[in-house]
């Protein structure tokens, strides 16, 4: 499997655990609660919202310092500041005019 893509399978940790998922990213491999995998997929569909939002005013020709403190701006206020969970992986929303 190419390191570049995560899959994440249903399962349960070892022994008696509770019901869990396990991802494989390249050569990495770990469990991580069902709730959290679930939040961390909603919070991807959040930050590609905010980058497809930073591609729409990237082609609208705003400058970049412009679109950058905006989405800093916007994101000011999240607390953590960061997307995703500490058990799965964390995200951040970007867009680049490059």
């Amino acid at each position: 499997m190419p390191d570049d893509v995560i899959t994440i399978e249903s399962t349960r940790a070892r022994g008696d655990a509770p019901p869990a998922c396990l991802l494989r990213w390249g050569p990495r491999e770990w469990y991580a609660p069902v709730d959290d995998v679930r939040r961390t997929a909603e919070d991807l569909f959040t930050c590609a919202a905010y980058a497809d939002m930073i591609g729409e005013l990237l082609r609208i020709d705003l400058p970049p310092d412009v679109i950058s403190g905006l989405t800093t701006a916007m994101l000011a206020d999240r607390q953590p500041r960061y997307f995703g969970c500490r058990d799965t992986v964390f995200l951040l929303p970007a867009g680049s005019s490059n």
